[in-house]
């Protein structure tokens, strides 16, 4: 039992670590904020024209990254889905996209 408290602990302590190797910029500094925001998200909404809807615009939920590690940031989206989404026949429809990101997804504190 001692033992499972220590490793909860260790796993708490390196995702504080981990957590402020990307410190959240002031949000007043707009394009630091805004790197910063798609870098630490995981996910995004991400707004199509649909297809399935006949035009009515339509939002999907995705996964998001724009690295392959937590330090380094590309400075390019990947989305990732399935072919058989929805959101497949869209794009091939209309490649007209809105991204959205929200700093709730990114479990920093808004406040600090």
């Amino acid at each position: 039992f001692d033992m499972r408290i220590d490793w909860v602990c260790l796993l708490i302590v390196l995702a504080e670590v981990l957590g402020s190797i990307n410190p959240r910029p002031p949000w007043k500094e707009k394009a630091k904020f805004a790197r910063w925001l798609v870098h630490e998200s995981t996910f995004a909404v991400v707004a199509t024209i649909s297809d399935h809807l006949h035009g009515v615009p339509f939002p999907h939920l995705l996964s998001v990254s724009d690295s392959t590690g937590r330090g380094e940031c590309t400075g390019q989206v990947y989305v990732y889905f399935a072919d058989i989404m929805a959101l497949a026949s869209d794009l091939r429809r209309n490649q007209t996209v809105t991204f959205g990101f929200f700093e709730a997804g990114t479990g920093a504190d808004p406040y600090r």
